[in-house]
């Protein structure tokens, strides 16, 4: 089985963050073990199911981008299966070292991204 896996880094510019968004930031950490918080979360899992029009269990998947990284290869491919990977950046040179721990066969295309293009 060979899966291309094609990605490129994305870093937004600065922006300006609405007012409503500052003033949120401004309130109290809500406790993750406390009633306020399972409230919260039974709200948004509900809210969930109509974004992505789902009658069904929407699960949220916490973790760091690395954490995704890691969920999207385990859940998409088993050891020894080949994958192309390019090098776009130190992201995509982590992510084929994680493709490797993994068991994966990856082929990675060399790509300059240390240096400016002109």
């Amino acid at each position: 089985m060979l899966i291309t896996l094609n990605y490129k880094t994305i870093i937004p510019a600065p922006t300006n963050a609405p007012d409503r968004v500052l003033r949120a930031i401004d309130n109290a950490t809500i406790d993750h073990c406390g009633p306020a918080f399972q409230k919260l979360g039974r709200e948004v899992l509900a809210g969930q199911k109509q974004v992505f029009k789902k009658k069904s269990l929407v699960v949220i998947f916490p973790a760091s981008g690395t954490g995704a990284w890691e969920a999207a290869l385990v859940n998409t491919l088993s050891a020894g299966h080949r994958v192309v990977m390019c090098e776009t950046d130190h992201f995509a040179a982590l992510w084929h070292g994680m493709a490797t721990k993994l068991g994966l066969v990856p082929e990675l295309i060399s790509g300059d991204w240390r240096h400016g293009s002109g």
